[in-house]
Order: C-alpha cells, then structure tokens, then sequence
C-alpha cells in the first residue's frame, strides 16, 4: 500500500511522470507487450471498423481477478468518492480504512519521501 501511494503522489509531484511510463511501454516490442497483455487477458473480443478498434468483451485470467480480490480486500486498491463542500462536488481519493493511530504511522512513513499532509472528514 506505501509502494502504491508513493507512486500515486509522485504524478501529482512530476508531471512528466506518467510520460515515462508511456515512453517505456512505447519502447516495449509489439511481442513484448503482447506477452505482458495476456499475463493478465485470457480472451479479448473486439469490434473494429475502418477507423479505429472498440473492446466489445474482456475475460480476465482467474489468477488475476483472485490476486485484485485479494489486494482489494486487504486496502491495496484507493476509490474515488464525490464529497460536497457548500454544495460542490468534490472528488476525493479514498484509501484503507485506519485507526488514528494507524494513519500517524502511516503518514510518518510516507512523509520520508515527500512533505504530505492529510485531513480528516468526519461522515455525515
């Protein structure tokens, strides 16, 4: 879960962040992604038409729907949740439910690699 924060805070710092992951796929040969691709895809059907392909079905690998379930289950995945402030839709990035006590520690550690802060919204 640090790992994955420390990734997500790093395309708010570097912008060009996400461009480097772009450049090294970019860089992949079209066997290498491929390979990549169906580590993860066991069948994928598509439409395509003369100007461009549309993903009409994906199934995905057992394997890999169970390791997501589990990931999910254990808070290694963040949702996106709408919040209003004064009537405005605010979307916010939630992660892993925490103890006060858990999220100090958390931040502490977070807060090694990067100056961070965080707020607490009390639920309505």
């Amino acid at each position: 879960m640090l790992k994955r924060d420390i990734e997500s805070i790093k395309c708010f710092i570097n912008p060009f962040y996400e461009l480097n992951f772009q450049a090294k796929w970019d860089k992949l040969s079209v066997s290498e992604k491929q390979e990549l691709i169906t580590s993860y895809i066991d069948s994928i059907e598509v439409i395509k038409n003369d100007k461009d392909i549309k993903i009409k079905h994906i199934t995905f690998r057992k394997t890999f729907i169970e390791e997501y379930v589990n990931i999910f289950n254990s808070g290694g995945i963040n949702s996106n949740q709408e919040i209003k402030d004064n009537d405005v839709p605010i979307n916010i990035e939630v992660s892993t439910p925490m103890i006060r006590e858990e999220i100090k520690k958390y931040i502490k550690k977070l807060q090694l690699n990067y100056p961070i802060d965080y707020q607490e919204l009390k639920k309505e």
